[in-house]
């Protein structure tokens, strides 16, 4: 998990119904609070907490009290001196309007970066009395900023109520989702360019042992330079991210080509003056019907095998096992690169199809 701040700036409006409430405090109905003639120091308020906000670096603006008036002023009362207009509570409530500007921390997991979605919470806690007296009532949350933000989208928004410790608190939930359509062509898209030109090397021919080794131990520093400059972009943590999983495939990939390109290298040399038993039935000639042979004079048949055409070798007993150049015979030899071409294949594809699926459904 890694934390990351975020800036919260509310406007937060509570509405309060009383018995009757007097116009005369206040001539007009939009005035703010504030000065010697407060509204708000004769009129209840509730006190609410921050639960995990970055304390103390939250700042709050003056209460502003209005009237929302619905109805008309009761009659006047003939026992009262002052005429002072009188409006029923119930009908025309209270209106306590105060902002809230407070960063607060998000746990963000960072293991599906770069296709992560985070979810950031705000709990808002109401602290002057428990949930059997007070307790939040019709929430609404919205969203006023910018939808796009430089590395996430903003999506959904949300608000729901809990009781915990017996006080009432809400739930503020905003949802981001990264947009990685930066890290596609920047990292994704040139490493699949690099393992296509490391596997076109298994392509070339055997005896180009030299443009063999050269064109995938290019490639692979070419990729490492490149992952060092990915790496020092990406947010620090101690658990492998899925983009760091993509590159170790990749170096992977290339790394274990170039040690296969050099022991083919090293095999072929090897094989040029090397010479090495073949299977019995591997003769140089394809012996005659031997029932149809004479035999010499100890009765030993002499078999003869055709070298070249045209010419013979006679033997006076049945032939011993025959040597020949392994390196310039291939039925002698399993094709490598026709195997390596295959196995890679095979193993990119699965590695593709395996990554997207639980990258996808991660996200």
């Amino acid at each position: 998990m890694r934390d990351s701040g975020i800036k919260f700036f509310n406007r937060m409006a509570w509405i309060f119904t009383e018995p009757q409430t007097s116009r005369s405090p206040l001539s007009n109905p939009e005035r703010q609070s504030g000065g010697q003639d407060d509204p708000t120091d004769s009129v209840w308020t509730p006190r609410i907490e921050l639960v995990n906000a970055d304390f103390p670096n939250i700042y709050t603006t003056a209460a502003i009290l209005n009237i929302l008036r619905k109805s008309e002023p009761e009659d006047d009362d003939p026992s009262r001196i002052s005429r002072d207009e009188v409006y029923e509570g119930a009908k025309n409530p209270l209106r306590l309007t105060q902002k809230y500007n407070a960063p607060f921390s998000c746990a963000m997991d960072m293991q599906g970066f770069p296709f992560d979605t985070q979810r950031c919470y705000l709990y808002i806690r109401i602290s002057s009395a428990k949930m059997e007296f007070l307790e939040w009532g019709e929430l609404v949350a919205k969203y006023l900023g910018e939808v796009i933000l430089a590395e996430y989208e903003v999506g959904r928004i949300g608000i729901d109520k809990i009781f915990e410790e017996d006080y009432s608190m809400a739930i503020v939930s905003i949802t981001f989702s990264r947009r990685y359509a930066y890290y596609l062509t920047s990292a994704y898209l040139p490493t699949i360019m690099l393992m296509i030109i490391s596997y076109a090397s298994l392509f070339c021919k055997r005896e180009n042992c030299d443009l063999r080794v050269m064109m995938a131990l290019t490639t692979l520093l070419v990729l490492y330079a490149l992952y060092q400059q990915i790496s020092n972009d990406l947010p620090r943590t101690s658990y492998t991210k899925a983009i760091d999983v993509w590159c170790f495939f990749a170096l992977t990939f290339i790394f274990t080509q170039v040690i296969l390109h050099v022991m083919i290298n090293v095999d072929i040399k090897h094989s040029m003056g090397r010479v090495c038993p073949c299977s019995a039935s591997s003769k140089v000639g394809r012996p005659r019907e031997e029932e149809n042979l004479p035999l010499d004079q100890q009765g030993h048949r002499k078999i003869s095998y055709n070298v070249k055409e045209g010419n013979s070798v006679n033997m006076e007993s049945e032939p011993k096992h025959i040597t020949r150049n392994h390196g310039k015979d291939p039925s002698c030899r399993v094709d490598a690169l026709l195997v390596a071409r295959i196995f890679y294949l095979v193993l990119f594809i699965t590695f593709c199809v395996v990554y997207w699926i639980v990258v996808l459904n991660n996200e």
